[in-house]
Formats: structure tokens, sequence, C-alpha cells
């Protein structure tokens, strides 16, 4: 019984996995707010009703996307294994990850960001169920490199706030098309030092 369970739950999630697929080529293409459910499901080759099983609504398929993007598990994992890392090494390894996670994703960024800063419920649940945990991981995180006397006394706080806003800006001016952007992240290694020694020279 459990050997079936496990076979059905891992259906599931390879057919969750391919409705988010579907659904993230779409919203690219289309915009989120052309898209239809009727859509979706045809680029994710299943039934409008079994996408339902899965997702109450678009705003669900919506807010799935931007969990796979987050990934909090992984970045929790990333945070907790980084505090025997030295600063540098964590920061360079941090936002590889991250810019190698969204990279892909632009496309997708710029269809589905507008939709979530002008609805007003989108928005609270974008900062109730990714802003605000992210947030608090990094503080966390922060605070005990501060107990562990690898960095001075910071505001975490607002370090955190300024951290995160910097590479949403960063984001930002990359779905706005920004040359000298879209330069620097086509270099990945560049910007990953550049921006390393910003943040390093400043929590020292």
């Amino acid at each position: 019984m459990a050997q079936t369970g496990t076979r059905r739950e891992q259906r599931a999630a390879e057919r969750r996995r391919q409705i988010l697929e579907g659904a993230a080529r779409v919203f690219a293409e289309k915009g989120y707010h052309r898209t239809t459910t009727r859509d979706i499901a045809a680029a994710a080759d299943v039934a409008e009703g079994t996408l339902y099983n899965y997702f109450a609504s678009k705003d669900d398929l919506l807010m799935g996307l931007v969990g796979e993007l987050a990934q909090l598990d992984r970045q929790q994992a990333m945070l907790d294994e980084a505090l025997d890392q030295d600063l540098g090494t964590f920061f360079r390894t941090y936002l590889a990850y991250r810019m190698g996670h969204t990279g892909p994703y632009q496309n997708l960024l710029a269809g589905i960001v507008p939709e979530i800063v002008h609805h007003p419920e989108l928005r609270e649940r974008y900062s109730r169920d990714f802003i605000q945990p992210t947030l608090a991981m990094i503080e966390g995180h922060i605070q005990r490199r501060i107990e562990r006397g690898q960095l001075r006394e910071v505001d975490g706080p607002l370090i955190t706030r300024l951290l995160i806003s910097m590479m949403l800006g960063l984001q930002m001016l990359l779905i706005m098309g920004d040359p000298v952007s879209q330069d620097a992240w086509a270099h990945p290694e560049r910007l990953i030092n550049a921006l390393t020694q910003m943040i390093i020279e400043g929590v020292r």
C-alpha cells in the first residue's frame, strides 16, 4: 500500500509540474490577463477539469508558479548550510543559485509581475506567502552570524530589505529591457563579483 501511495503521489507531483510548466509558457506568451484556464490546459496537454483537481483558479496557478520560483525550502536549506561558510563564499553561492534559477523565467516574470502589483488580493498573497517568509529567513541568517561573531552589529531587518530590493530592482531593470543590466546578467560571474563586493563591504 505504501508503494502504491508513493507512486500515486509521484504521478500527482508530475502532473502538477506539467500543469505549471504549461501555465508558465502561456503566461509568458500571452500575459496573465489574456490567458484562460482552457489555454493552460491545452498547453499542459490535460483536460480543463484535470487542471482544477490541482489548482482552484488561475490565481492559484499563478501563486504555484511564484512558489516554484521562490523555492522557500531550498533557500532555507542553503541558509542553514551556509553558516559555516565565509561571507564571500556564501553570497557568491547564493547569488549564483538565484540567478541561475530565475534567469530562464524573465519573460514569465514580465508577464506576471504587473498582475501581482496591480491586484490587491494577489499582492497580499504574494507578500504573505513568499516575501515575508523570505525576509524572515534572511533576517534569521544575519542574526545568527551576528551571534557567532561573523558580522558586526547591524540593523538586520533593514539590511535584509536592502539586499532583497537590490535583487528585485535588478530583475525589474531586466524586465524593462535595460541594456546595461542585460549585459551584466549575460556575464554572471562579473555581476556576482560586483554584488558580492558591494554587500560584503557594507555588512563588514
